[in-house]
C-alpha cells in the first residue's frame, strides 16, 4: 500500500521508510511476544513439575480474580495471639 502511495507521488520516500521501519517494528514485536509465551510456558511447567514436552492450554481470555479487602484489626489480632 506505502509502496503504490510512494509511485503514485501521494507519500515521500521519508514517509514510506518511516511506514516501513514501522512494520518491520510491529513484525519484532510480535516474534518477542510469542518467544515470551514460549518461555513463560516453560517457566510454568517447570514450576509446576510437567514435563517440557506436556502440552498446557493458556485461554487468550482469563478471569481476574481480585482478592479480598483485607480487615487489618482482624489480622493485627490473630498476630498478637500468634505472639503469646
Amino acid at each position: 500500500m506505502a509502496e503504490a502511495l510512494l509511485k503514485a507521488g501521494k507519500v515521500t520516500k521519508l514517509d514510506f521508510l518511516r511506514s516501513d521501519s514501522q512494520v518491520i517494528d510491529a513484525d519484532q514485536t510480535i516474534v518477542q511476544a510469542r518467544n515470551n509465551t514460549i518461555l513463560a510456558k516453560t517457566i510454568l511447567k517447570k514450576t509446576m513439575g510437567l514435563r517440557d514436552e506436556e502440552e498446557i492450554d493458556i485461554p487468550e481470555e482469563t478471569t481476574k480474580i481480585s482478592p479480598e479487602p483485607l480487615d487489618e484489626l482482624a489480622l493485627w489480632e490473630k498476630a498478637k495471639e500468634k505472639k503469646l
